[in-house]
């Protein structure tokens, strides 16, 4: 069988009329580029000689057989000297380069003597490398594809050092394409792609920003939650990233994908009594017609005029049938080579432009919530019912059912719920029911958002997805807080809660109600134990020595415990993470410190890792002073040591299980790290700040001394404070005032007259307070949601000349005395003003809590409601000289 040379195949065509581009695409930008159809698109007489070049000896139902198939036509890949392209064979360098050469359109200029764009070809000699590998070598050099080197001017096989015969890996292949094309590099906040698998810290640090690049274009794909730059590629693995590349590719040239649908063919009978010809009737994406000629056989032409076809397998035109929805890729031009396959005297054209068509697959069904429509490029973004963002684009001739009647796709709103069907990635019908809903119902099909709270405020509520993407909405006047099947309020949220966000309209512009569910609200748990048995059928492992983390020291649980792994998928050991298959095999005898929640079947765990053997594990009490994810490094600030970090490190914050991206400059943290012959790596770190959530920029606990009190309830504060990052502020001047207004459900104490408090009416404080009777005394509150929740009244107060003496304790209760109003706490923990972080208290503390306010989820509890093992932020006076010996408490925040 006749098979024409590499470089001569990828240059010939399929297509002989070019698409006319209206709109032309910069890097960096979108795929979308419109492209027009001529009015008539003639094939041509080499395409069976094309088919050919895209099927080999060895590529039949192979799993990547479509992907080999587009790389022979164009050009990406070439088969040995027995027609066998090796799929399972590993792909080398100098055959990677010499594909993304192909795909970047860089031949032309490479085949042409001294680069000076003439067509007079350099003729082969032994081979494709042999003639242009040096040329290749040093234009990869000026895009950067291997750093600090440039390409041996003597020698073309090596480039300082780099054999060119080793494997080429994920990460190479895709960092040349992004070079190549070139694809603009994406850096800071908008890298979302890379930190989603668990091993993007294997990749160079200065190929992450191409990484991404690539990542976004989905030009490459993961293993689950691995990506494994590192690894090689075979030759099938490297035909589907290059075939995925060649519509960026294409669009970045100018020379877009084009999409289009095949509405009816017509036979056209041949006076020569041969075969007619056949006109194939397509659609364009604007709606514009077209036709596709296939010719039949002439002197000339003993092949005829035809298309080289993908379709289920490779084929030509005449496959091709009505509703079959197409691809036109465009190849490179050719331009004067000669192809004996059709005649040893004919010469194509100088400019011929070549096209190859894919025929997609038509089993596509895709359904969902409708995010978003752009008619301007036909793309449409639909979310899953998993939550997933699905992009589709709308094939030319679509049609929209919306309500059973036939309507354009404009007309269907945002967040409906719809059914797509069609061929790959595209659709070809839209079906939509849109309901009607009573005035101010939230349709259960409207725009949603899922994601864990990051902030709340009195308008707006803050999220984070799960690729760690923020976005902030605001409240509708009218929002509803729902837990579980309950109505709740906003104070029922709380930072780290996943919650469902619903929105009023179609349109997602305000927050009609918070979903949060009644699961996996529970505060995950800290474990460190060492492995005596692991089950990998059951997936239980047995553990033995087990102990948890609880405010922040380490507790004997049991002799023996068993957790699952069901929900797990990786392992961290030494920074480094492995399958859960690899662990099973070898953790045992291993000691590990995991988080894990504990349900009505025991403890799950969410997260692994295997502590260094032989290691104890150090605690550093600090601050963050930078944290630097890429970098898997955090520097700590009073200590000024580095610990380093990975996906196997677990953050808990305020008591609910984060990740890294949660961390911040100035957190005061506990973190418990391994040492290794690299250093310490951090295998937990803990913070405790912002314990007292504030939803309003008022909120918070002040305390101050009445100055003025008028007749619309409005109370002004003078000489006062407010607590901010775990610590009081000094107290402010004479002039400067803090306005409350007790609401109707405000609970007020006076304690002016002596140890005793007397609970005062709302309506007997609002009357008594302008007539003078609070003047110039000292009150305490806690302020929520922009209203005081709780007033605390004392006749006299502390000095205003220096910031307030009362201290910040973190303590886990060990009893409680409703008789003498007292607690006894253990794991003590006083946070320091000047240090900015939680200092242990060694002692055995007991509080006097007679007076103190005791706040559960943001809701007045008392202290009868206080349970052994609580641990709480408790707000505390210690003892004076002349005073009562006693530690008093005013506030009592259960945690």
């Amino acid at each position: 069988m006749f098979r024409k040379t590499f470089w001569q195949t990828f240059t010939a065509s399929i297509l002989s009329t070019a698409l006319t581009l209206t709109a032309a695409l910069t890097p960096g930008a979108g795929w979308a580029a419109v492209a027009v159809l001529p009015p008539e698109i003639k094939g041509v007489p080499y395409a069976q000689s094309l088919v050919t070049n895209g099927t080999f000896n060895d590529s039949r139902g192979h799993w990547a057989e479509e992907y080999l198939f587009a790389a022979g036509v164009n050009g990406l890949l070439r088969p040995d000297p027995d027609g066998r392209i090796r799929p399972d064979e590993l792909l080398n360098k100098r055959d990677g380069l010499l594909a993304v050469a192909a795909l970047a359109g860089w031949m032309q200029n490479v085949q042409t003597p001294g680069g000076n764009g003439t067509n007079q070809r350099a003729a082969p000699s032994t081979g494709s490398w042999e003639t242009w590998g040096n040329r290749v070598l040093t234009l990869a050099a000026q895009k950067g594809f291997f750093p600090n080197q440039t390409a041996g001017s003597n020698n073309p096989g090596t480039v300082r050092g780099v054999k060119l015969d080793d494997p080429v890996t994920k990460e190479e292949l895709a960092l040349w394409i992004a070079k190549a094309l070139p694809l603009q590099p994406v850096y800071g906040s908008a890298q979302s792609r890379t930190y989603m698998f668990y091993d993007w810290n294997q990749m160079k640090a200065d190929n992450v920003p191409w990484m991404e690049a690539v990542l976004q274009q989905n030009l490459l794909n993961g293993d689950g939650a691995y990506l494994y730059p590192q690894r090689a590629l075979t030759r099938a693995e490297a035909a589907a990233v290059l075939t995925r590349a060649l519509k960026p590719a294409r669009q970045l040239q100018n020379r877009p994908v084009i999409s289009a649908s095949v509405t009816d063919i017509d036979q056209i009978s041949s006076s020569s009594g041969l075969p007619g010809q056949k006109r194939i009737h397509i659609i364009g994406p604007n709606g514009e017609k077209s036709a596709l000629l296939l010719g039949s056989p002439d002197p000339d032409n003993p092949f005829g005029t035809n298309v080289a076809v993908w379709k289920v397998g490779p084929t030509d035109g005449q496959a091709l049938s009505p509703g079959d929805q197409i691809e036109l890729y465009p190849l490179e031009s050719s331009a004067g080579s000669t192809t004996s396959a059709i005649s040893q005297n004919s010469t194509f054209p100088t400019s011929l432009t070549a096209y190859y068509v894919r025929v997609l697959p038509t089993t596509t069904t895709i359904e969902g919530t409708l995010i978003h429509y752009d008619s301007s490029n036909g793309q449409m973004v639909i979310q899953d019912a998993w939550g997933n963002l699905r992009t589709a684009q709308i094939m030319p001739g679509a049609v929209a059912w919306i309500s059973g009647v036939q309507r354009p796709l404009t007309d269907i709103p945002g967040g409906t719920y719809i059914v797509g069907r069609g061929s790959g990635n595209g659709l070809t019908s839209v079906t939509a029911d849109l309901p009607v809903a009573e005035p101010g119902a939230i349709v259960p099909e409207s725009l949603i958002q899922q994601g864990k709270v990051r902030e709340i405020t009195n308008d707006s509520i803050r999220i984070a997805d799960g690729q760690g993407r923020e976005g902030a909405y605001s409240l509708a006047s009218d929002y509803v807080v729902r837990v579980g099947r309950e109505l709740g309020s906003i104070d029922d949220v709380e930072i780290g809660d996943p919650v469902t966000l619903r929105f009023s309209d179609y349109l997602g512009k305000q927050v009609a109600a918070i979903e949060i569910p009644t699961l996996n609200r529970q505060v995950e748990g800290v474990y460190l134990g060492d492995v005596s048995a692991i089950n990998p059928v059951t997936g239980w492992v047995t553990l033995r020595s087990l102990k948890k983390f609880d405010s922040g020291t380490w507790s004997n649980v049991d002799v023996s415990k068993q957790v699952k792994l069901d929900n797990l998928d990786t392992v961290t050991i030494n920074g480094r993470t492995v399958n859960k298959s690899q662990f099973q095999r070898f953790g045992r005898g291993q000691q590990i410190i995991f988080s894990a929640a504990d349900g009505f079947d025991g403890l799950s765990a969410t997260r692994v890792a295997v502590i260094d053997s032989g290691s104890e594990l150090e605690s550093f009490n600090d601050r963050v002073d930078r944290i630097d994810i890429p970098g898997n490094s955090l520097k700590l600030d009073v200590d000024g040591s580095y610990l380093a970090i990975d996906p196997g490190t677990i953050v808990i914050r305020n008591g609910r299980l984060t990740d890294l991206r949660d961390l911040k400059e100035g957190d005061p943290i506990l973190a418990y790290a391994d040492t290794s012959s690299s250093g310490y790596r951090a295998a937990l770190i803990t913070v405790d700040k912002d314990l007292i959530q504030e939803t309003d920029n008022k909120d918070g606990l002040v305390q101050g001394t009445v100055k003025d009190f008028d007749e619309d309830g409005y109370l002004d504060l003078n000489f006062y404070s407010r607590y901010r990052d775990n610590q009081w502020e000094r107290f402010s001047g004479s002039s400067s005032t803090f306005t409350l207004k007790p609401a109707r459900d405000t609970i007020i104490y006076d304690y002016r007259s002596g140890l005793s408090g007397t609970k005062v009416p709302v309506r007997d404080f609002l009357s008594q307070g302008p007539a003078g009777e609070y003047d110039k005394d000292f009150l305490y509150a806690f302020v929520q949601n922009g209203r005081p929740l709780a007033i605390s009244i004392f006749s006299s107060g502390p000095s205003t000349d220096q910031a307030p003496q009362e201290r910040t304790t973190l303590a886990r209760v060990t009893d409680i005395n409703t008789d003498s109003k007292t607690l006894t706490l253990e794991a003590v923990r006083d946070w320091s003003d000047s240090s900015r972080r939680w200092l242990p208290n060694p002692i055995s503390l007991s509080v006097l809590a007679d007076k103190a306010i005791v706040i559960d989820s943001r809701k007045i509890s008392d202290l009868e409601n206080l349970r052994k093992g609580d641990t709480c932020l408790i707000i505390r006076k210690e003892p004076r000289s002349g005073e009562s010996p006693d530690r008093i408490a005013y506030f009592i925040f259960k945690q």
